[in-house]
């Protein structure tokens, strides 16, 4: 291929679809200068602690992640293979929690 320059197109066949390759310029985004923000000081004894103060608490995630943990001890060394399946579906199930937990945090 020979030198690009700009504002150029061109017109590819890949697998019989054609594609249309075109060449943009956009100017670059104005600096945002924030007058007002708040930090957020992410723990374990508190998930979250904002810059106005206000404490998230993280024990119900903790009380939860000790009972899974319980669980999972248990399912593990029974070893069946309706206790794995069980075992990654509270995988997923812990995760999701904490995500939501997290999500409605913020």
């Amino acid at each position: 291929m020979g030198r690009r320059v700009r504002g150029q197109a061109d017109l590819i066949l890949d697998n019989n679809i054609f594609y249309l390759m075109l060449v943009v310029e956009l100017p670059d985004k104005p600096i945002f200068d924030a007058e007002k923000y708040i930090g957020v000081d992410m723990g374990i004894v508190n998930i979250a602690v904002d810059g106005t103060g206000e404490t998230f608490s993280g024990a119900k995630v903790n009380n939860l992640r000790k009972r899974n943990a319980r669980l999972r001890k248990k399912l593990q060394s029974k070893g069946t293979k309706s206790a794995k399946r069980l075992l990654e579906k509270r995988s997923k199930k812990e995760h999701r929690f904490a995500a939501d937990t997290n999500h409605c945090i913020q």
